[in-house]
């Protein structure tokens, strides 16, 4: 069924909607209802118990979304581009609906530790050049190594080069879509001194090389 966005007559906002035919995404979801349920029991009722949800674009959505607008062909090909695009961007959706972030072990750290590894994962935002090591990070934040790494899987769920190089990537990204860098200079901003490595890097998290990325964002 359609559907339509509201937004205040001042207000500056892009959006992107895809209208798909319930049967369909009844189908595309199947596999997903018992982590979905919302959304599937949403699907099941109809409009009288509607399913919303927003949320920030994902750079991966954001890419597809560019490449939709940007592709200068129509005909056959193009049609059979723009479907591809659009099932990506669903999954891609899918994905995101689906994904459980770990639950936070209160019991194990207390508050103050839980604020001190937040602390932690900060400073390596803010030393990407120069990131400490964990003896150092440790030292910085006033706990031991062990409680360090221990505290970083708890409060994210991942340990702390894990959340430096997602980080790193997230400020590559913004970095790229400014357009005020080249690739070199991103890469050496965020802490890569080889920008082979970080292409690799960058190519693998978001699925997409950092040149090709930049090119779409303008």
């Amino acid at each position: 069924m359609p559907g339509k966005f509201e937004a205040a007559p001042d207000t500056c906002i892009q959006m992107m909607g895809i209208e798909v035919d319930i049967p369909i995404l009844r189908q595309l979801l199947d596999a997903e209802k018992m982590v979905c349920p919302d959304l599937m029991r949403s699907l099941k009722t109809g409009s009288s118990a509607p399913f919303f949800t927003s949320g920030k674009m994902q750079v991966m959505q954001s890419v597809a979304v560019r490449q939709i607008f940007s592709y200068p062909f129509g005909g056959q090909a193009g049609c059979l581009f723009l479907q591809s695009k659009v099932l990506e961007l669903i999954s891609l959706q899918i994905h995101f609906l689906t994904r459980q972030e770990p639950p936070i072990q209160r019991t194990v750290l207390s508050a103050d530790d839980e604020e001190r590894i937040r602390y932690a994962r900060e400073l390596l935002k803010s030393r990407m050049i120069d990131a400490p090591n964990l003896i150092e990070l440790s030292q910085l934040i006033g706990l031991s190594t062990s409680k360090l790494k221990k505290g970083f899987k708890i409060v994210f769920g991942k340990t702390a080069f894990a959340c430096l190089h997602e980080d790193r990537m997230e400020r590559a990204c913004n970095l790229l879509a400014e357009n005020r860098m080249n690739v070199s200079q991103v890469a050496w901003e965020v802490g890569y001194i080889n920008v082979g490595h970080f292409s690799t890097a960058f190519r693998r998290h978001f699925g997409i090389r950092p040149k090709d990325f930049q090119l779409y964002s303008t």
